[in-house]
């Protein structure tokens, strides 16, 4: 279950994929299904804790203006906005729109990564051609060493460039080898839909 830390997106890859995702699915029923029964008993006695969160409005000023510099092509400079907030380790949380009368929050961290992953294929390249040296880097020693945690920071600080999705079909690997069935499934879903997303953009330059 290794892979190499690539951006081709061969059809062989995807059959895999989408067998392992679905095998893991299979181990996970029986296991979920338990697991439901317990935390049923428990919540009924269980009261709900209050959400603490801290929301940063300047900082959800910058993503602003990153999001209005990609929608202008200025990929550059939203790329040095959105990757030091991707690196902190404090981002915060920003405030979103709701149906209802509770507040909603999202990950300030998540929004900056999302906002990278929309890129077309030019600003992906840039990204890329920004920062997968180091994130490979990473990767090289992740392999190395075994070190599940590096492999973490790479989803978590280099998840766009080409050693995001390799990071995530390790970590699926080493999820499915202790029994963690869901995880395993989740970190192949991710790798795979970053994939299918990276080809969707070459596709769309070479048309």
């Amino acid at each position: 279950m290794h892979s190499s830390c690539e951006g081709a997106f061969p059809w062989s890859v995807f059959r895999k994929q989408t067998v392992r995702i679905a095998l893991c699915a299979i181990l996970a029923a029986g296991a979920t299904n338990a697991a439901g029964q317990v935390r049923s008993r428990m919540s009924s006695a269980t009261p709900a804790p209050t959400l603490l969160v801290n929301s940063d409005e300047e900082l959800a000023g910058y993503l602003a203006k990153a999001e209005a510099l990609i929608a202008e092509k200025q990929y550059e400079q939203a790329i040095n906005i959105l990757q030091p907030l991707i690196l902190r380790s404090d981002s915060g949380f920003l405030p979103i729109a709701s149906d209802n009368k509770e507040s909603r929050f999202v990950s300030l961290h998540l929004k900056a990564s999302e906002l990278i992953g929309r890129m077309d294929a030019e600003g992906l390249a840039l990204y890329r051609g920004l920062y997968d040296a180091q994130a490979k880097q990473l990767y090289d020693e992740a392999v190395a060493s075994g070190d599940e945690g590096l492999l973490r920071r790479i989803v978590y600080r280099y998840l766009h460039t080409s050693a995001g999705p390799a990071a995530l079909d390790r970590l699926g690997a080493i999820h499915f080898d202790h029994g963690r069935f869901e995880e395993a499934a989740g970190a192949w879903r991710r790798a795979l839909s970053l994939r299918a997303e990276a080809s969707a953009e070459v596709r769309g330059v070479l048309l």
